[in-house]
Order: C-alpha cells, then sequence, then structure tokens
C-alpha cells in the first residue's frame, strides 16, 4: 500500500477537459441508467466528473495511487484517475466487451493508456491472472454494484483488500 501524502495548493489536480457524453454510441441514451445484457451486477450509470472529483478528494487519491474500478463500464473512473489525477496506474474490470473497448479507447484518448488496463472478466468467478494482479497492485478499489451483487463478489474483496473500507458514500 503506498502512503498517502498529503496535497497541498500547490499540488492540484491536472486540467482535464471534460468527459464527452456525445461520444456514446447509442442515440437514444437518455441519461438514466442501463442494464446491460448478460448477468449484469448493476446498471451501466456513467458518473459525472464533478462527482468522480470529489469521491477522489473524499479518498485521498494521490500520483503514487493505484486505482482499480470493479464493472468499470466506459472506463472513466481509472482514465480520469489516471489523466486528471495523475495516478500512478489505474485498472478496470468489465463484464461487457464493448464496454472494455469503449474504456479503451477513451483512454487512449485522453493519452493514458499507457497507463490504463481493462479486462473483460466476470469477477463473481475466477479470472486472469493479470487481472488479479491487478487486485494486489491496487491501492484504491471503486465499485458502483447493486446491494445484492455485493453479497457475489465479497468474497474477491475480502481476499484482496486491507484497510478502511466506505461502503458508501456519506450522507
Amino acid at each position: 500500500m503506498s502512503a498517502h501524502v498529503p496535497r497541498g495548493p500547490e499540488d492540484e489536480v491536472t486540467p482535464c477537459e471534460p468527459w464527452r457524453e456525445d461520444d456514446s454510441e447509442d442515440e437514444t441514451d437518455d441519461g438514466l441508467p442501463k442494464w446491460v445484457e448478460g448477468d449484469s451486477l448493476a446498471p451501466y450509470v456513467g458518473t459525472p466528473p464533478e462527482v468522480l472529483d470529489e469521491a477522489f478528494k473524499l479518498a485521498d487519491l494521490t500520483r503514487e495511487d493505484i486505482v482499480l474500478d470493479v464493472g468499470s463500464g466506459d472506463g472513466r473512473i481509472p482514465t480520469w484517475a489516471a489523466a486528471r489525477w495523475g495516478a500512478t496506474r489505474a485498472y478496470g474490470l468489465e463484464l461487457e466487451a464493448p464496454l472494455v473497448a469503449r474504456a479503451t479507447d477513451e483512454a487512449r484518448r485522453r493519452g493514458v493508456a499507457d497507463r490504463t488496463t481493462f479486462y473483460e472478466c466476470d469477477v463473481t468467478k475466477p479470472f486472469s491472472k493479470a487481472a488479479d494482479a491487478a487486485f494486489e497492485e491496487a491501492t484504491l478499489i471503486t465499485m458502483y454494484l447493486l446491494p445484492e451483487a455485493l453479497d457475489r463478489v465479497r468474497p474477491l474483496i475480502v481476499r484482496h483488500l486491507s484497510g478502511p473500507m466506505l461502503p458508501h458514500p456519506p450522507d
């Protein structure tokens, strides 16, 4: 685990262009949560950049951190962590191949493809050694899952996580 280094005024986040919602290939996107076909653990919901910034502030994300997002969707959490916050490395685990491809493309577009990796995998089943190694390397794990899905991924989290956990954002 990396030590969290407090941020000072001279250590601000990197300016980053807003996430382009119009990049969506889905012309019928109305901004509401979408169920992805298959055995989804949560609906796909794109997190707004201002929410990501607040979450990373709460997590005390530093440039030494390695971020892992379980159910990474279009990859905005890992990509934003690397591009805007300067995270050393960021990973995404996602069940749906089209979202993994979209995440990889967005990381390339933002210039952080060398520091982000996205794996297509089902976190409720054994997965690749590389994805498992991402868990071991991570200093910050994020996930947006349905409550009933948390019970399905709990064994994975318990096996890999040591340290404090926030079960949900504070009110």
